[in-house]
């Protein structure tokens, strides 16, 4: 109880707890869950720095030995990019690790993050249960040691990414992966005719900036795969090139910067996803066309019911993160607009139409998404006139089958009823023959008792020389 107290009242300290709205139980039980099934045993946090007295961005690795000494500069002024990834695979010479799965920082060191970095507890919360729905939140408070106002935001963001798939049909679908394209949550989305995979993932993102633009921090932590290393390296990438146009500090003071580069790129991985889908659908709708010309294959309609459920499975679910992506980014736009009218000044590094740009692009997306949902509708209803049709026509071939099978069973009647006939005529006839072989038999016994008796009575008729004869026998000369 003491270990469990003194937990708590780190929490309360570190992130800002608020007992009315936060469970302290709860989120130090999701917590410890989270260090063991998700960190690893090493560290290796990547620090993108732009600081006021260099003109180039600086770029370093944070460890164990390192992580407490670099987090008070990241407090400091400047701007400050934490990146927390997976194992990323740089070259497939290099061996992976047991642990590539999870994030490259020790429980230690993601404790020391919640510390200083003041993490609030609603977004350790949702950290620690990245695989549920939550919520985003965006705080102001006073510095009063900085003599200004801090911004605070956090919030997830939903990515869809399709990758090359390497692996053979069989195989694919003997995969637990493979096997579970129905949940779309938690498994990817096959699109075999486009040799892609979809997969899901998130990045979760918190920042803070002051009202005087010299400080701003943020935290990323990207759940992506990384195995496929360059699309989790592109908004660091883009990160790097942003501030290396800059010439200094307050020529890249614009606190939402980052964001932009995290909503662009992931917009457009949304967009190659959607279109990808697109070409899958088609795929299916020609093969319908071709099944309805041609008498389909019970097994191609059923893979093709399997398809199509699974992607209007995982359409539905990407209808839900777009929204939430639009979302989040109006929220981004209302925040921006009051830390301007707040500060009474105008972020003059990107203009309001390039927010617009985003906007639409959004619009666009969901538009596109709204589109592919139909398509999947049409295409099961296709898939269920298909199924019909191949029923109707098995029907009628059934039918032409049973009409054929009661033709021969006439003709077979009627041969039958001719070889009745026949039998019924020849046991007639039989029935004759036996009626004059038993004439002929009773004639033969009436014969054979008449010689019978007829040789007695000669025997007793013959005359007394002959039965003399007949007694003495023959004589002897």
């Amino acid at each position: 109880m003491g270990d469990l107290a003194e937990e708590i009242r780190w929490l309360s300290q570190a992130a800002k707890l608020a007992p009315a709205f936060d469970n302290a139980r709860e989120i130090l039980s999701a917590l410890k869950d989270f260090e063991t099934s998700t960190l690893s045993d090493d560290t290796a946090i990547c620090l993108l720095s732009k600081r006021p007295s260099l003109t180039e961005s600086t770029e370093s690795i944070l460890g164990e030995d390192n992580i407490t000494d670099a987090l008070d500069e990241v407090n400091g002024e400047g701007h400050h990019v934490l990146l927390i990834n997976r194992f990323l695979v740089l070259s497939k010479r290099n061996p992976m690790p047991a642990n590539s799965a999870k994030l490259r920082t020790s429980p230690s060191s993601f404790r020391i993050l919640i510390t200083k970095l003041q993490l609030p507890a609603p977004f350790v919360y949702a950290l620690s249960r990245y695989h549920l729905p939550c919520g985003r939140g965006f705080n102001t408070r006073k510095a009063p040691q900085r003599n200004a106002t801090v911004h605070e935001m956090w919030y997830f963001l939903p990515l869809r990414v399709q990758y090359k798939c390497n692996d053979k049909a069989k195989e694919h679908e003997g995969s637990t992966a493979g096997g579970n394209q129905m949940n779309p949550f938690h498994y990817l989305l096959h699109l075999s005719d486009v040799g892609v995979d979809v997969r899901g993932s998130r990045i979760a993102l918190f920042s803070r900036h002051d009202s005087t633009g010299k400080m701003m921090a943020t935290l990323a932590i990207s759940f992506m795969d990384g195995r496929w290393s360059k699309t989790a390296l592109e908004p660091k990438i883009r990160i790097k090139e942003s501030w290396d146009r800059c010439e200094d500090v307050d020529s890249a003071k614009d606190p939402f910067q980052v964001h932009c580069i995290y909503f662009t790129s992931a917009l457009r991985w949304w967009t190659n996803t959607l279109d990808g889908v697109n070409e899958q659908l088609m795929a299916h709708e020609r093969r319908l066309h071709e099944a309805i010309d041609t008498e389909s294959q019970v097994n191609t309609l059923g893979v093709l019911n399997k398809a199509l459920h699974a992607v209007a499975a995982h359409l539905q679910r990407y209808n839900t993160e777009l929204k939430s992506i639009q979302e989040t980014w109006q929220d981004i736009i209302d925040c921006r607009h009051r830390y301007q009218m707040a500060h009474a000044r105008a972020v003059e590094d990107m203009e309001a139409t390039d927010f617009d740009q985003v906007t639409s692009h959004l619009k666009q997306l969901r538009a596109f998404l709204k589109e592919l949902m139909a398509k999947v509708q049409n295409n099961l209803a296709l898939l269920f006139n298909c199924i019909q049709l191949t029923n109707d026509r098995r029907m009628v071939a059934n039918g032409e089958n049973m009409h054929a099978i009661l033709l021969a069973s006439r003709d077979e009647a009627r041969s039958s009823k001719e070889i009745a006939e026949q039998s019924i005529k020849l046991s007639e006839e039989m029935k004759q023959d036996s009626v004059a072989m038993k004439t002929v038999s009773d004639f033969c016994f009436c014969s054979r008792l008449f010689s019978h008796g007829a040789s007695q009575v000669l025997k007793f008729h013959r005359s007394p020389s002959q039965r003399c004869f007949s007694s003495q026998g023959p004589r002897s000369r």
